[in-house]
């Protein structure tokens, strides 16, 4: 029911849809005859509603936007035969939950693929707005994330037919992606599931997700005007503007990553037992947490050498107080 491609000795097969949502709406899992049969998985999965940057987009965006973006794409070794049983690996991609997709030009796994001898999908799901701020009946919570456990859903009923093994996936992700990661360890329902066993957690904003309940209440009432009818690209635009303008008396932390995932809101536990969630699947899923030297140098302007010493002392203790040991 499927055809996918060959791309430079790598087997893919692109934009498979996963779900589809109303707008505000919970995820609901979608079968592929539903798209036709065969099913041509040649295009990109296209980027949640965001502000695209710069021409032709950042290499971690694709230009083609909708707010059908609940899809994946799946890269394997072309001759894996099915029942192969190999290693599976799923990539959540960063982005401060508001910008990215899962097929940037930047994501293509070609060399993991092949080297290691591993199937990687990679998922785009809702953002911003549309994905990441909620909290009333008719806005929920996290539905990004719940984008994120339906798309895991598929892959473990799935991925045997790419020569996968569904009892052999790790999640692994980068910036928030790397946060929700982590998020989904403790997410409802998941462990029972046993979507995953291992979680590769890399530069994670992991403190920036906490503690803005106010924030994100402001928030949901400062997009109170969005509808269902509000173009999806104007949507994508205000949650950019939204940060530009995002007020420092919520706090320093969440200014810097305002949408999110949010405690107290299904599926997510009740802010504060966090950690009692996670100490219940710790026996059950490896993880493992990194990060890179001197990363938060990446997104401050290095000082021009006219300043002098001074300058240079204060902008590496910038860059150290910013990077998670």
């Amino acid at each position: 029911t499927l055809r996918g491609y060959i791309q430079n000795g790598l087997g893919r097969a692109t934009g498979i849809p996963y779900a589809r949502a109303a707008r505000f709406s919970r995820p609901k899992p979608v079968a592929l005859s539903d798209f036709g049969s065969p099913y041509l998985a040649t295009s990109p999965s296209p980027a949640a509603p965001q502000k695209i940057r710069g021409v032709g987009a950042d290499i971690r965006q694709n230009v083609l936007v909708s707010e059908d973006c609940q899809n994946l794409s799946v890269s394997f070794p072309p001759h894996a035969p099915q029942g192969e049983n190999l290693p599976v690996m799923v990539y959540f991609h960063g982005g401060s939950y508001l910008v990215g997709s899962g097929d940037g030009a930047r994501y293509l796994p070609t060399r993991l693929v092949l080297d290691e001898n591993v199937v990687v999908v990679s998922v785009t799901y809702r953002l911003g707005v549309l994905g990441f701020l909620g909290g009333s009946e008719e806005r929920p919570a996290n539905l990004g994330l719940l984008d994120a456990i339906e798309a895991l859903r598929w892959i473990k009923k799935n991925i045997a037919a790419f020569g996968g093994d569904p009892t052999n996936i790790t999640i692994f992700g980068q910036s928030a992606g790397g946060d929700l990661c982590t998020q989904l360890m403790i997410s409802e329902g998941v462990a029972e599931e046993t979507l995953f066993q291992r979680v590769i957690c890399q530069s994670a904003p992991l403190d920036l997700v906490n503690h803005k309940q106010k924030l994100s209440a402001h928030l949901l009432r400062k997009t109170s005007r969005v509808t269902l009818e509000t173009p999806a690209e104007q949507v994508g635009a205000l949650g950019w503007k939204l940060v530009l303008a995002n007020p420092l008396r919520f706090g320093l932390y969440p200014a810097m990553m305002p949408f999110g995932t949010q405690y107290s809101h299904f599926p997510l536990p009740t802010f504060g037992r966090q950690d009692d969630s996670w100490a219940g699947v710790a026996p059950q899923i490896e993880i493992l947490v990194g990060h890179n030297h001197r990363e938060s140098a990446y997104f401050l302007p290095k000082p021009p050498s006219a300043l002098g010493k001074v300058a240079r002392q204060v902008y590496e203790a910038l860059v150290a107080r910013g990077t998670q040991d």
